[in-house]
């Protein structure tokens, strides 16, 4: 039959070179995996874990068990901190070695050095529903996909646009750009506005083109649109590093 989830953790030859069985899954496990979530259901090959279901921790519960309670249709086990061995740092912050539920014997005389774990903390998982953590999860990557791609602004000008209103907005794109946003200025014709020669229009173009170029910025297609119509400019800024 199976071994018992004691004879596992504490038998002969379970611990590794760590000094504690190389079931337990640590931070440092977890780099390693190079993967970008935390282990889940049958990835968790912790033989001892604390739970955490509805608020409350409970354990340290044998993790065959926990998962032969579960609902695989619509529950899940998902571990939200890994196993922290006795003797490791403890974290900044921490007034204890334990910081909510690690489970373990009780410090021994002799034990673990000030500044360290005084007992190992199991690792914490909880039980989630499957659908709820699916929504989650693809919220969490929408968040991160849209922090990734550069903002976008739409800027317009008229061709007849004041000396005083130009400055503004030329400062308003020398933000957006130092920003490493995407903006596209849009330059067109003022219903009723005044009529402009295409010597002042051009000039207007040149000016911003210069704008542009003096703020690292680029463009990231051709213009589009004839001067005196309504003509786009694709532009990227370019986020300065800190020296």
């Amino acid at each position: 039959g199976h071994r018992s989830v004691d004879s596992v953790a504490g038998g002969p030859g379970a611990n590794d070179d760590r000094g504690f069985s190389p079931l337990f899954t640590t931070a440092a496990d977890i780099e390693r995996s190079q993967k970008d979530r935390m282990p889940q259901d049958f990835e968790i090959r912790d033989p001892k874990i604390m739970v955490l279901e509805n608020g409350s921790v409970a354990g340290p519960l044998s993790t065959r068990y926990v998962m032969s309670r579960l609902d695989g249709k619509t529950e899940s086990l998902r571990m939200i901190r890994p196993y922290v061995p006795k003797g490791a740092p403890l974290r900044r912050g921490t007034k204890a070695a334990d910081d909510g539920g690690g489970g373990g014997a009780p410090t021994q005389p002799g034990g673990a050095e000030p500044g360290k774990t005084q007992q190992e903390q199991f690792a914490l998982c909880e039980i989630v529903n499957k659908f709820e953590a699916f929504l989650k999860e693809q919220e969490r990557k929408q968040r991160k996909k849209a922090s990734a791609k550069p903002k976008t602004k739409e800027m317009e000008l008229t061709w007849s646009i004041s000396e005083h209103d130009l400055q503004t907005k030329l400062r308003q794109l020398g933000g957006f750009l130092a920003k490493g946003m995407k903006v596209h200025v849009v330059l067109g014709r003022k219903r009723g506005g005044q009529k402009v020669d295409d010597e002042a229009m051009r000039a207007l173009l040149k000016r911003i083109q210069r704008e542009i170029q003096t703020l690292d910025a680029r463009e990231v297609k051709p213009p589009e649109g004839e001067v005196g119509r309504t003509m786009r400019l694709h532009l990227e800024g370019v986020v300065k590093k800190q020296t």
